[in-house]
């Protein structure tokens, strides 16, 4: 990288932090910090929150007694205005359309459900950090395939997994749409509705400020403005910028975990090995803690899917197919600090410990006062999972292979 690139890299980030302090200030004049949604931490419920408010929003028998006028502009987003029977619409949250079929693709429970009178709908999948449930895109295409267009919901427009849409194409089995472009449109729309509803008008505004949040963007249109100017000022070191993001998220969070090891070490017996995935940006990696007397099993800290973007998981990993589980439960049942411990296929004990999904969390790995902090409390959490496991660990067998 040239002296020059550097040079334009550094006016370019040390203009956008005076833009990003500026919006402070500004949100603190007109108030915007005090957001409902932020209050009751409710910000990241897919359900009870986007999903709910999206639905009651659509709904033309919903609430707002605005009728059917933000549905049509919802339809209208997506260029299907033509193509429903808006007068006989109806929304339906958590659809239910059999029990989960993996093997015949069918089955499971849409987020929101949109139907008329002439058999038409359309079945959104509404994701905002959660992961993907295997073939679930398959399956709710395979509902009413005919009539059923499928929409995947996520923050940014991401693509789903292949293990949740299989064979299917983008843009002509189902369609990916996102909370930044798609949704903002459309409450923008529904706003200019509710300018009359006060209630109404300032709920929309407050759900647009969380989802601007949510994708990273501000809620001020002048600093956009500002913004632009800046990245087309120097818009090389804005796409340099832009592409190298991603790497710095994934190396702050190796970061992070070489310190949580570094502490580790310091507590741990030597018995114990310590280490972490050589590629964090890969599904499922983390950090993990061995011992050769716990017969295969092992303690693992690592993200569903990925830890620098992810929900964040702790807990003992062993093969269902391997180990009795409830032998395992038997062993730790009188270990308090595990009943609030979930169990799944591959994890007799886990449980969620930090929260990288939420950029205001992830931003805090990039300070090193806070860095720390993150790193002494899931530290004592890790060392607290050994301790109680350690001792019982060593008394679990593996099945018999007759078994």
């Amino acid at each position: 990288m040239t002296n020059e690139s550097l040079t334009a890299i550094n006016k370019l980030l040390t203009g956008t932090t005076k833009i990003i302090q500026r919006q402070e200030e500004l949100k603190k004049l007109k108030g915007e910090n005090f957001n409902i949604f932020s209050i009751l931490k409710i910000e990241h419920d897919e359900n009870r929150t986007h999903s709910a408010f999206l639905a009651e929003l659509l709904n033309p028998k919903g609430s707002h007694l605005c009728g059917n006028v933000f549905l049509l502009h919802f339809l209208s987003v997506l260029n299907l205005d033509k193509k429903f029977n808006i007068n006989s619409a109806y929304i339906e949250l958590e659809k239910y359309i059999g029990n989960v079929d993996n093997v015949n693709q069918t089955g499971g429970r849409i987020d929101i459900w949109i139907s008329d009178i002439d058999g038409n709908s359309l079945s959104i999948e509404n994701k905002i950090y959660a992961g993907d449930q295997e073939k679930q895109i398959q399956r709710y295409y395979n509902f009413k395939r005919n009539r059923n267009t499928v929409y995947y919901l996520t923050l940014n427009g991401q693509k789903p997994s292949k293990s949740s849409s299989g064979t299917l194409e983008i843009d002509k089995d189902f369609f990916c749409i996102s909370y930044k472009k798609t949704i903002l449109e459309w409450l923008d729309l529904c706003l200019k509705e509710a300018t009359e509803l006060p209630i109404l008008r300032e709920s929309i505004k407050q759900y647009t400020i969380l989802i601007k949040k949510l994708t990273g963007q501000l809620t001020d249109d002048q600093m956009e403005k500002e913004l632009f100017e800046a990245i087309k000022k120097n818009s090389k070191a804005a796409r340099l910028v832009a592409g190298e993001w991603w790497k710095a998220e994934v190396k702050i969070t190796s970061i992070f975990l070489d310190e949580v090891i570094s502490m580790l070490k310091n507590s741990l017996s030597e018995d114990c090995t310590i280490y972490q995935d050589d590629d964090l940006s890969e599904a499922y990696t983390g950090l993990y803690i061995k011992n050769e007397s716990w017969n295969g099993l092992y303690i693992k800290l690592d993200g569903d899917p990925k830890m620098p973007w992810s929900h964040t998981y702790y807990g003992i990993v062993g093969n269902k197919q391997e180990y009795d589980y409830n032998q395992i439960k038997k062993e730790f049942a009188d270990v308090e600090f595990l009943s609030g411990f979930k169990s799944s296929d591959g994890w007799p004990f886990w449980s969620r410990i930090l929260r990288f999904h939420e950029i205001e969390e992830r931003d805090k790995l990039f300070d090193d006062v806070s860095r720390r902090q993150i790193v002494e409390s899931t530290t004592q959490k890790l060392l607290q999972l050994v301790e109680v496991s350690n001792d019982r660990l060593k008394k679990i067998k593996k099945k018999n292979i007759s078994e």
